[in-house]
């Protein structure tokens, strides 16, 4: 049938939110215009977050409600309610330590305030089940709460002969303390172990209790410790609330973390097995973890074989086998097969299509309904088909009978009754698992043999050599006098061996602590409780304390003795009882005269009195001692206390000195200074100034215990908090917005709350502007604060290299382009490089492909230099290396003195001496590169300049820039410029415009269009004549930035350019 779709029940509902159900809402019972695509759906989850903390575990308290973040007011909230926050992020067990932090303490927050008047009792799982006000607050952001969630605490292990082992401590309170051994077991001690980093496969643990490793002293922090080894700190497991408990230090525990057995052995000595599926077994009871056995395995320590039936991990599927076990991993069963009815490799599928017996071999008769027979028995569930015999199995066909005499024929083994076979039925089956159904005429069974009997074809072979079972797949057990057990049941004809229980088969060891014949003996007290040899009964080592050192640790301490081997003697009990024979402690209380202890074997010392010794003198004036039965003074009290009879009243309330008359100042822990001196214990309050009397605040913005600490740097110098250091408001630009203001900010960040970025190469940036040091700007990166990306066309560090891309900016670290490649004319990764092309500006540098690196074979590249009509140019070779031929074959520079390779050739060059610079006779040069299939070499670096030809009038005002060129990556830097002139008068100085590039700022290009914009500014357009300072003639120079040479040339220095300088 198909499923009948639920009915919408309601639609149209309106609710106003307070209401306690759905009842009292407005809606519309049974009628509406909906489908089920239309069901809606509720989600009652409260999602919080902790924000601006130094850690995940703390931080400003929101929550997400009506798609929307907001804040809690702190009102109210407390640290129970700040546990329940702790709990919903994660934290488990029941020694959640938790803070409400008040006032903003991790800065306000932005948005609505959500919640006000939180009351948790600090059991509940989410903050959905306090008490609160939701929407509804009187509070500011100034008023937002933050949580820290403590989600740890400090253990150690002391008084072990090894750093792996002894009495278990934790941290609390500022304390150490120690832990009942109550509940506390080899789990909870996995726990502790891995909390002190043993880890590894081949890691095991013990918990020792009852004091192993001595009495500790002062605080039981911890008591009913209960772990399931899971755990990453005992924090997360689950123990009464701190410091409730109802222990002694005799029951501290302690934790052994170097029992290491290897892997698959536990107990002692490690000499039992275990077989887990994942990691170790617990050493001390052999359990697994969660992985639980292997195949084929079961019981607490994975060691017993799965029971007969069954297989698998924790022998958790099933198998039907005619004979004996399965096997524990794949559950294949031996030659038996499977039982009648089951088929499949681990016969645990049923008969299909009609088959029935063993392993499904058999098809079933003519039933009424074909195909349908029991899968064990053949069996059909009713009536046999027309035309058959009502049998059980439907397979007989009706016979007719005629009034005819029928003849019958002998035929060998037809008809043979009584489980006989062969001619004549003259022989008996063997021992077939159906007794008496073998073949009448082979005598062969038709399945497997009885049990005792080996399994051939007759079945008439018993079992040999300890054997049984069906199949003689058995090994009889430990039978008393190695006497052979029954072949078919495995019973023991007698009894079994000591060290086994008596069972049937004799192959079950003892258990629980048992020995000896049947196991009828318990262990006496060894050192490990029992665990002796099941066939002697004898320890293994030392027996427990209280008894006396013999083979079966059976003979308590006699005549006052306790301890291992009754080696000390009982103290002085009161009303000479005797003490506890494992221990050595003393039933009640001690003799007068001696102190209660355990032992009670501490005589009174002095200062002490009364029964035991169990009180302390008062203050006694002059230190005299007190009557030890009465505790009275012999005369008066010591300045502090009340004159009592004990003088063991201090003054209260915070008072001291001579009748408690004065009051105590701001020591740590308030009022309770020295009664007597007024002093404190400890240290004073945060916010005063460590003195005896801590009644001097914190001066000169100082905070913390004993005014020892700066304040941060709050915004605009105003004093933090005496006592938290906290300030009042914003942090100064370069600081962390924390609750000190006393953190830079992170790498690669300054200003206000760190907010904006910079990206220098070498340290941090300046934390108020973000500049840079001298390692300048990651590459790709310009500005200030290094937060600018290049501009188009430039990569590198601080933006100095070019790119010449087709489409889009380069890469700003590499210079590589994108898929649109390069400019036409333009090569190589950053498109920087150039084979050829016209060149026209009045400086520049050529180099080869790839420079300085080796250029690639089969270069041909083609240089022309144009200058204007009736100027030079000037050619300097600074750096050459090429494939040496003597007549430069094979790779060469040619230049030629004209605009082509029909000019005059200045000369064919190889090798690697450089060639003379030369002067052209014309205004044009060309250069031709030429490399061949075979070798490459370092290549060239080329200079030119131009020199400009002067009218006859200004013929002193010639020109000729020099310059020096950096060869790497075709960069130029110019290092000097070189003015010829003679006449200096009247020459007008340039004033330098701030925003003007200068001359040595000139950015190089192999393309001459490309300097020409680039540099436009400092070799055309000079301004008008307001913007330069009249200078006088060359001699009047001396003092000037240049000098005249006497020979018409003037050197500049500082890289400024003058009027006449390229004119004409």
């Amino acid at each position: 049938m198909d499923r009948v779709p639920s009915p919408i029940l309601l639609d149209n509902v309106r609710c106003g939110g307070t209401e306690s159900s759905l009842s009292y809402c407005q809606a519309n019972w049974g009628t509406h215009n909906c489908d089920h695509s239309e069901d809606v759906g509720v989600d009652c989850s409260l999602n919080i977050r902790l924000v601006n903390g130094t850690r995940p575990s703390e931080g400003r308290l929101e929550v997400f409600y009506n798609n929307t973040w907001g804040t809690v007011c702190d009102d109210d909230f407390d640290s129970l309610d700040a546990r329940v926050v702790c709990r919903m992020l994660g934290s488990t067990g029941n020694l959640i330590t938790a803070a409400a932090k008040h006032g903003a303490t991790y800065g306000q927050g932005t948005g609505p305030v959500l919640l006000d008047d939180v009351r948790c009792d600090g059991t509940e799982s989410s903050l959905s089940y306090c008490q609160a006000n939701w929407g509804t607050h009187n509070c500011g952001h100034s008023e937002d709460v933050g949580v820290h969630c403590i989600s740890g605490f400090n253990i150690r292990l002391v008084n072990g002969s090894r750093p792996s082992q002894g009495r278990l401590e934790v941290f609390y309170n500022n304390t150490w303390g120690t832990v009942c051994d109550d509940d506390f077991n080899s789990s909870a001690a996995i726990v502790v172990c891995r909390m002190l980093g043993f880890t590894g496969n081949q890691f095991a643990t013990a918990a020792l209790s009852s004091a192993t490793y001595g009495q500790g002293k002062g605080q039981i922090w911890l008591d009913d410790v209960k772990c399931n080894g899971t755990e990453s700190n005992l924090f997360n497991c689950q123990a009464n609330n701190w410091g409730v408990g109802n222990c002694n230090h005799g029951e501290d525990v302690g934790v052994d973390c170097n029992t290491s057995c290897p892997l698959g052995s536990y107990s002692v000595n490690c000499s039992k097995q275990c077989n887990c599926r994942l990691g170790p077994c617990d050493g001390v009871t052999g359990a697994c973890e969660n992985g639980g056995c292997k195949d084929g395995w079961t019981g607490i320590a994975c060691n017993e074989n799965c029971p007969l039936g069954s297989y698998s991990v924790n022998c958790s599927k099933q198998c039907h086998c005619r004979l004996g076990p399965c096997d524990g991993i794949t559950g294949a069963c031996g030659n038996g097969g499977c039982k009648d009815g089951w088929t499949g490799i681990a016969c645990n599928k049923s008969c299909l299509n009609g088959s029935w017996g063993e392993g499904c071999n058999r098809q079933c008769g003519r039933c009424q309904r074909p195909g349908i027979c029991n899968p064990r028995t053949g069996e059909c569930p009713g009536t046999c088909e027309p035309g058959y015999q009502t049998t059980r199995l439907c397979d007989t066909r009706k016979m007719l009978y005629l009034n005819t005499q029928i003849h019958v024929k002998c035929i060998k083994g037809i008809s043979c009754l009584n489980g006989s076979w062969g001619d004549g039925c003259n022989r008996q089956c063997g021992r077939c698992q159906r007794p008496g159904i073998c073949n009448p005429r082979t005598g062969e069974c038709p399945g497997t043999c009885e049990p005792g009997y080996q399994t051939t074809l007759n079945c008439d072979t018993p079992c040999l050599n300890g054997m049984w079972g069906e199949g003689c797949n058995r090994q009889c057990g430990r039978c008393q006098g190695n006497t052979l057990c029954d072949k078919r049941t495995g019973e023991c004809p007698g009894a079994c061996e000591p060290g086994y229980q008596t069972t049937r088969s004799c192959d079950t060891p003892c258990l629980n602590g048992n020995w000896g014949d049947g196991c009828n003996r318990q262990c006496g007290r060894c050192q490990r409780p029992g665990i002796c040899n099941p066939r002697t009964g004898e320890c293994p080592g030392t027996c427990e304390p209280g008894y006396q050192t013999t083979h079966f640790c059976d003979i308590p301490c006699l005549n006052g003795r306790w301890g291992v081997g009754c080696n000390r003697q009982c103290g002085q009990c009161q009303g000479n009882t005797l003490c506890d024979k494992r221990t050595g402690e003393c039933p009640g209380a001690c003799e007068p005269g001696y102190q209660t202890t355990r032992l009670c074997d501490t005589p009174c010392l002095n200062g002490m009195w009364g029964e035991g010794c169990n009180r302390q003198c008062g203050r006694c004036q002059g230190n005299t001692l007190c009557d030890k039965r009465t505790g009275e003074c012999p005369g008066a009290c010591e300045p502090g206390y009340q004159t009592t009879r004990l003088c063991d009243t201090p003054c209260l309330n915070g008072n001291w000195g001579d009748g408690c008359n004065r009051q105590c100042g701001r020591c740590q822990r308030p009022g309770l200074c020295n009664p007597r001196t007024g002093e404190c214990p400890g240290t004073c309050e945060p916010g005063y100034q460590t003195t005896r009397f801590c009644d001097t605040p914190c001066l000169n913005g100082r905070w913390d215990e004993g005014c020892n600490r700066q304040c941060g740097r709050c915004q605009g110098n105003t004093l933090c908090d005496k006592r938290t250091g906290e300030c009042p408001g914003a942090c100064e630009p370069g600081y962390q917005t924390t609750r000190l203001c006393d953190t830079y900010c992170p790498l690669g960040s300054y200003s206000v709350n760190c907010s904006k970025q910079c990206h220098c190469r070498l340290g941090p940036c300046d934390g108020v502007t973000g500049a840079c040091g001298n390692g300048g700007c990651k590459d790709g990166w310009t500005g200030i604060a290094c937060n600018e990306s290049c501009p188009f066309g430039r990569y590198g560090v601080n933006c100095s290299k070019q790119c010449h891309c087709r489409v889009g900016p380069c890469d700003g670290v590499t210079g590589a382009c994108g898929n649109g490649g390069c400019k036409d004319e333009w090569r190589g990764m950053a498109c920087n490089e150039k084979c050829g092309g016209v060149l026209t500006d009045p400086i520049g540098v050529i180099t080869s492909p790839n420079f300085p690196y080796d250029y690639n074979n089969n270069e041909r590249c083609t240089w022309v230099i144009n200058a204007p009509e009736g100027s030079r140019i000037n050619v300097n070779i600074t750096d050459f290396a090429m494939e040496y031929h003597v007549q430069c074959r094979h790779d060469y520079l040619e230049i030629f003195n004209g605009p082509n390779f029909d000019s005059s050739s200045i000369g064919k060059f190889c090798g690697t001496a450089p060639p003379d610079g030369f002067k052209s006779q014309t205004h044009s040069v060309s250069i031709f590169f030429f490399t061949d299939a075979v070798s490459s070499a370092r290549g060239f670096n080329l200079t030119y300049t131009f020199s400009i030809q002067a009218k006859e009038d200004t013929k002193k005002s010639r020109t000729i820039i020099k310059i020096a060129a950096s060869s790497g990556g075709g960069l130029l830097m110019i290092v000097t410029i070189t003015i010829i002139a003679c006449a200096c008068k009247g020459r007008k100085k340039r004033k330098r415009d701030p925003n003007a590039v200068q001359l040595n700022e000139l950015q190089s290009s192999n393309s001459p269009q490309e300097w020409h914009e680039n540099n436009r500014v400092n070799v055309e357009g000079l301004p008008d004549d307001d913007n330069y300072d009249v200078i006088g003639p060359c001699e009047e120079l001396v003092n000037d930035e240049r000098k005249c040479d006497g020979q018409g040339q003037t050197n500049y220095s500082d890289f400024e350019l003058y009027e006449n300088d390229f004119r004409g």
